[in-house]
């Protein structure tokens, strides 16, 4: 992937002094401050001219090869920035790792839900299955055990409240759980996948249901502390993995005037051990985007097992 250009869209307009003050909740005091970015490939095509671009916006610019379109969208950001300011700044915490794709075509993802669902695992999503392959694959290559190795999950939040909130509403509304820790020293994938879902459950029936009371809060703060606080041995030192999906968020539905894309994808998080899912274009794969320490990644691409099931940074344009 090679960045062409570079720009810099600044709000329109000074921000009102009505929105100057922007209240943060409690998630997003919590958080960490990373932007992870989406990069969107559409249909190399020609448009025709736009007549009914707002002209008050595009007064004095030129339309050069970038097209209308694009200076239409580069307006609009420019409009929402004034509004909502807190999207005109980022800040990245950026740590020396290196990130490789791994495609997972729906016909493995189905061969992995067959052997998970043959140990009585009831209707194993694609999720699960490359979650616990991953995280079966990473300890495996890295010579780590279960025992010191952990994982953790984010959660959408929007349909897990209750009540629910709608699924388009906007802000930071995830949160992470820590799986189940695993006893077995070997690892199996159809544990890997129940203990992620125990995690889950016991997450939202303690945290997410009771989002907003005071016994979510006190919860809240004691365990972000308890998290943040807790200092191991170098005996006990612990390798966590963290996996976040964007699976099924309708990706491939995101039209900005050139159609659906052909490809969505990320150029990474610049956070070690993070792995993000997300849909291949079908709608029945997952492609992982993972970020490791360069001497765990040589290792890890390696892994005969993982490679059974997917394939490292394949020609997208030839699949």
């Amino acid at each position: 992937m090679e960045l062409i250009s570079r720009e810099t869209i600044k709000p329109s307009t000074p921000t009102p002094p009505n929105l100057t003050i922007y209240p943060l909740s409690l998630i997003d005091n919590m958080v960490a401050p990373n932007a992870v970015p989406l990069v969107y490939f559409y249909p190399n095509q020609s448009y025709e001219y736009d007549h009914n671009i707002d002209t008050t916006l595009t007064q004095g610019q030129v339309y050069d090869h970038q097209g209308p379109k694009i200076l239409a969208l580069k307006n609009s950001l420019s409009k929402v920035l004034s509004i909502y300011y807190p999207l005109a700044e980022f800040v990245f915490v950026k740590q020396k790792t290196v990130t490789r794709r791994l495609v997972f075509r729906g016909s493995k993802i189905e061969s992995l839900k067959a052997m998970v669902s043959s140990h009585k695992v009831e209707n194993p999503s694609r999720v699960e299955v490359v979650i616990a392959l991953i995280y079966k694959c990473v300890v495996s290559a890295l010579g780590l055990t279960a025992n010191n190795t952990t994982w953790r999950v984010v959660v959408n939040l929007r349909k897990r409240m209750v009540p629910p909130l709608p699924e388009k509403s906007v802000g930071n509304l995830v949160l992470s759980f820590f799986a189940s820790n695993m006893e077995k020293r070997e690892i199996e994938l159809h544990d890997v996948v129940s203990r992620t879902r125990e995690g889950l459950f016991e997450f939202c029936e303690k945290y997410v249901k009771n989002f907003g009371d005071v016994s979510f809060v006190s919860g809240f703060l004691n365990r972000a502390t308890s998290t943040s606080t807790s200092v191991s041995s170098p005996q006990e030192k612990k390798t966590s993995l963290f996996f976040t999906s964007w699976c099924r968020l309708g990706m491939y539905e995101t039209d900005f005037g050139w159609g659906k894309p052909i490809w969505v994808t990320t150029c990474g998080c610049p956070v070690r051990n993070t792995i993000i899912l997300l849909d291949t274009k079908d709608g029945d794969g997952v492609e992982a985007v993972v970020n490791m320490e360069g001497n765990d990644m040589a290792r890890f691409e390696c892994d005969v097992e993982l490679l059974q099931y997917a394939s490292l940074n394949p020609n997208q344009w030839a699949c």
